[in-house]
């Protein structure tokens, strides 16, 4: 799947612009990518721009956190992505104002990254963060 920087576009009038608000999913996208970029208040599009702070980046500064790794042989089952390398496509993201998060980022952790009797969860690894209101 390829994202697109134009798919974030709504997200100003669909989540408003006030208080902690915490976007967290799939993204599919590494964080270099004109979505998350443009997420993370690093591109506009036109004149319409947003920022959120990117959990992990802000916990584990320069940690890579690879949540699509071959470290989960489930991504080979799934198809061969053994030439790709691993990449984090998963986030947990909260808004920002103008002092920063609109909540406290205590930490970041990577989870579901240990086989339960042989298996899985996915072919992602997950993301939690301790979050706590101003």
């Amino acid at each position: 799947m390829r994202h697109r920087p134009g798919e974030s576009a709504g997200l100003p009038r669909a989540f408003g612009s006030r208080g902690g608000r915490v976007l967290a999913g799939d993204f599919d996208a590494r964080p270099e990518t004109g979505g998350i970029r443009f997420l993370t208040g690093r591109q506009s599009l036109g004149e319409l721009s947003v920022n959120y702070q990117d959990a992990w980046e802000f916990a584990r500064p320069g940690e890579d956190g690879h949540t699509f790794t071959l470290e989960n042989p489930s991504i080979v089952t799934e198809a061969d992505w053994s030439r790709i390398p691993p990449r984090r496509i998963d986030y947990i993201m909260v808004r920002c104002d103008d002092r920063g998060p609109t909540l406290r980022i205590h930490s970041a952790d990577r989870i579901f990254d240990t086989a339960v009797q042989g298996t899985f969860g996915s072919d992602h690894f997950g993301v939690a963060a301790d979050l706590e209101a101003p």
